[in-house]
C-alpha cells in the first residue's frame, strides 16, 4: 500500500509499505528510485523499472539492494499499480 503524487511533469514522489518494509521512492515513467528500511529495521535501496500495462496499471520490476545487511540477499520484487 502506497501513495504517489506529481512533483513535476513526468516526475513523481511518494512511499509504499510491504510486509514491514517502507520506502520513499522518486518515480519516472522509465524507473524508480527508493530508499528505506526492511521489517527488521536494516536500510534498503531499491532501483526498478516500470511498465505501463494499461491506462490505469503499471507493472514495476524493483531490484533491492541490501549491501549493508550481510544477512540479507538481494532481492527482485514485483508490483503492480493501479491509479484511480
Amino acid at each position: 500500500i502506497g501513495l504517489k503524487m506529481e512533483v513535476g511533469e513526468g516526475i513523481y514522489s511518494g512511499f509504499d509499505s510491504s510486509e514491514g518494509d517502507f520506502r520513499i521512492f522518486v518515480q519516472r515513467s522509465f524507473g524508480t528510485l527508493g530508499l528505506g528500511r526492511d521489517a527488521d529495521g536494516n536500510p534498503q535501496f531499491t532501483i526498478g523499472a516500470n511498465y505501463s500495462a494499461l491506462n490505469n496499471m503499471m507493472l514495476s520490476m524493483d531490484y533491492i539492494v541490501n549491501s549493508l545487511n550481510d544477512a540479507v540477499e538481494d532481492q527482485l520484487r514485483m508490483s503492480l499499480s493501479i491509479s484511480f
